[in-house]
């Protein structure tokens, strides 16, 4: 969305909707691909399940720290430099709490309660 706003960053609605449509299509295709290689697999399973939560973090905190960047900005130069810093730091965050979320799970498992 940084990169498609106009000079005020702003970002049109049917930019916007093409991308959330064609963002939702494509998350559900690998999702399903993702899905069925999962359930083949026996001991990456742990592995996958920790990417997965930590990727997961990132995703969730990406679009915060894009938000975020927006509050206080002058100009649309400094909105962008401040949105991209941002999501970088909420990309940064929540992938660590993806993970530190994502470790009890890996842990359970490998003692063999699930």
């Amino acid at each position: 969305m940084i990169f498609l706003s106009d000079p005020e960053g702003r970002v049109m609605i049917d930019q916007g909707m093409l991308m959330v449509v064609g963002g939702g299509m494509l998350g559900a295709a690998i999702g399903v691909l993702a899905r069925s290689q999962y359930l083949r697999m026996k001991r990456g399973q742990r592995i996958a399940c920790l990417a997965m939560m930590t990727f997961l973090g990132a995703c969730v905190a990406a679009p915060i720290g894009w938000l975020s960047g927006n509050v206080g900005a002058k100009t649309s130069y400094e909105l962008k430099k401040r949105s991209a810093d941002r999501m970088g730091w909420g990309i940064a965050l929540g992938s660590g709490i993806g993970l530190f979320l994502g470790l009890p799970e890996v842990l359970i498992r490998r003692r063999g309660a699930v």
